[in-house]
């Protein structure tokens, strides 16, 4: 791996429709398509180099960008999750490949992970939940897979003009098995939710929880979840009061023992969405929360903080993505999210971050790994 870069000015390119995790306290972040320069200063969108790799750390609220090699396109709509101190990205748009790659931060290289079994057809926006030693998706965007039926895929009749392969919505699960390298299509049982893509998803205990997503030509607003332990769906959930409207490109992340967070994304009138709710697991109600993000914000990410009360969102696009008048407004800005109060720790970390040049001198009386917090780690381990 090249040496990192530590130049406070430097960003990420301003990206919608990339990947990101958390590992280690550090916000790492890959792909996307963004608004980007060339040599002759021209904007024009693109899809961000797959050779760049940024690393947020979330409580110094610093980036640092580093170079590997790697195989693949640049691409959106992928997912992607860390296990072991490795980081995996599966699928995407426009790499048409059922290669699941994985990167080792001490060799610098995505690697393909040779999968064996029986893996999906390529697809894009699908939801995916990291459980155990298994990475399960659900749904997506792309081509009829070999074992596709009027109930679990239906084509995209607009994709008959832009694409030479026919794509369409699925309602497809499939499960990567982690430690065994193995893809396998689990036997669901109870009613599967119907063919959708750029939903949202989010994992409390064993149950996986999908809301939304566009199908055809509506955005919906349903939430279910899926037993992972025994792939049993738990049909619509019965939700009481008022409730988000439907959307896409929006994002769900648990904050709690059984709340989830909903953040922004694209209505049915093309309208992006700047509104956050918060649903509650055991009760099934929806509660509106009394802020709003600061701008629109759709085809982000969102990933748990460095404690259960936080999120943390970077990117996405803040109007109309589909709009033929104006061009896209990507963003590279960071949100942080407290829907609990900070703990006494991280305040105290947060003053010490604040003052560091004038509490540096005392930075290495601190053990170390306090210390750690403080500094621009080159990749989290």
């Amino acid at each position: 791996m090249e040496s990192d870069i530590r130049d406070d000015n430097k960003l990420p390119a301003e990206r919608s429709g990339h990947v990101a995790t958390q590992l280690n306290g550090k916000m790492i972040v890959w792909g996307g398509f963004g608004a980007l320069s060339d040599e002759s200063d021209r904007i024009s969108e693109k899809y961000i180099a797959s050779n760049i790799l940024w690393i947020y750390n979330i409580e110094a609220q610093t980036w640092v960008q580093h170079f590997v090699d790697c195989p693949m396109t640049g691409q959106s709509g992928s997912g992607c999750f860390s296990f072991g101190g490795k980081l995996f990205v599966w699928g995407g748009y426009p790499h048409h490949s059922k290669q699941m790659f994985v990167l080792d931060p001490a060799v610098g290289i995505w690697q393909d992970a040779q999968v064996e079994g029986d893996p999906p057809e390529y697809r894009d926006k699908f939801v995916s939940w990291l459980y155990k030693d298994r990475y399960v998706i659900f749904g997506g965007f792309g081509p009829a897979p070999e074992n596709a039926t009027r109930e679990s895929w239906v084509a995209d009749p607009s994709s008959y003009h832009h694409n030479s392969v026919i794509r369409g919505w699925n309602n497809q699960l499939y499960e990567y098995n982690i430690r065994e390298n193995r893809w396998s299509k689990p036997q669901t049982r109870g009613p599967v939710p119907c063919p959708r893509a750029s939903h949202a998803g989010a994992i409390v205990e064993n149950r996986g929880y999908v809301f939304g997503g566009r199908f055809q030509e509506r955005r919906r607003n349903d939430i279910h979840f899926v037993d992972l332990d025994t792939y049993s769906w738990s049909d619509r959930l019965p939700v009481h009061g008022p409730q988000p409207e439907g959307r896409s490109w929006h994002s769900l992340t648990a904050v709690g023992s059984h709340h989830l967070l909903l953040c922004g994304g694209f209505n049915t009138a093309c309208k992006p969405l700047d509104d956050a709710w918060m649903f509650d697991t055991n009760e099934f109600l929806w509660k509106r929360l009394e802020w709003d993000l600061p701008s629109p914000r759709l085809w982000h990410t969102a990933v748990q903080g460095t404690h259960l009360g936080e999120v943390v969102i970077f990117g996405g696009s803040t109007n109309n993505i589909l709009s033929l008048e104006e061009p896209t407004r990507h963003t590279n800005s960071v949100l942080h999210i407290f829907v609990t109060p900070k703990p006494l720790f991280r305040i105290c970390c947060d003053m010490i971050r604040e003052n560091l040049e004038r509490l540096r001198p005392q930075i290495n009386q601190l053990p170390s790994y306090l210390q750690k917090k403080f500094d621009q780690n080159p990749m989290p381990r």
